[in-house]
């Protein structure tokens, strides 16, 4: 009878010291969602972050129609895609920068964007093939849409970040903004 006991004593401290052994790999493999800071200069800029399923959307809220706002991940792994959605009216120009590289995009009220790329002292014209392209969709009003308790402005303008931020490994980006009436 004793020689059963030994055995069932010994799988019964082994078993617990396995599984906390296979827990403890399991939570190192799960990457810490990622954690963000932003500041903007202007009064009455407002910044939110929505994450989820491998992206986060930052909504900026810009009453006054032009600004600056600086986004940087302090903690964890990079989402797969960073979209900005710019609550303004209008937008003339929008400017890009992380890293050494600066990225502006022309926005007239009636063609396509065009895009700069400023890299090292030279610049140059890009296209959508191009893995420094921002994505810059106009998005229509929502009916009864709320931001910050507020209602939110008629129309946004959604932005992906580039391919090349991701390549980069960059953790923080800045963005300039103006709309058409400045």
């Amino acid at each position: 009878m004793m020689k059963r006991r030994v055995p069932t004593l010994l799988l019964l401290l082994i078993i617990p010291w396995l599984l906390t052994g296979c827990w403890q790999k399991v939570t190192e493999l799960t990457p810490p969602p990622p954690r963000f800071r932003w500041e903007s200069p202007q009064d009455g800029v407002m910044i939110r972050a929505v994450d989820g399923q491998g992206m986060v959307v930052f909504h900026i809220y810009a009453p006054e129609g032009s600004g600056q706002a600086t986004i940087q991940r302090i903690e964890g792994t990079a989402p797969a895609t960073i979209q900005v959605r710019l609550y303004v009216e209008s937008l003339a120009w929008l400017k890009l920068t992380y890293g050494e590289v600066t990225l502006i995009a022309s926005i007239p009220e009636t063609d396509p964007p065009q895009e700069t790329l400023f890299l090292a002292g030279g610049q140059a014209s890009i296209g959508p093939e191009s893995p420094y392209w921002l994505s810059i969709q106009p998005l229509p009003p929502q009916p009864g849409a709320k931001l910050f308790g507020m209602p939110a402005l008629p129309g946004s303008f959604l932005i992906t970040l580039p391919q090349d931020f991701y390549w980069g490994r960059h953790t923080t980006f800045t963005l300039h903004w103006s709309d058409h009436r400045r």
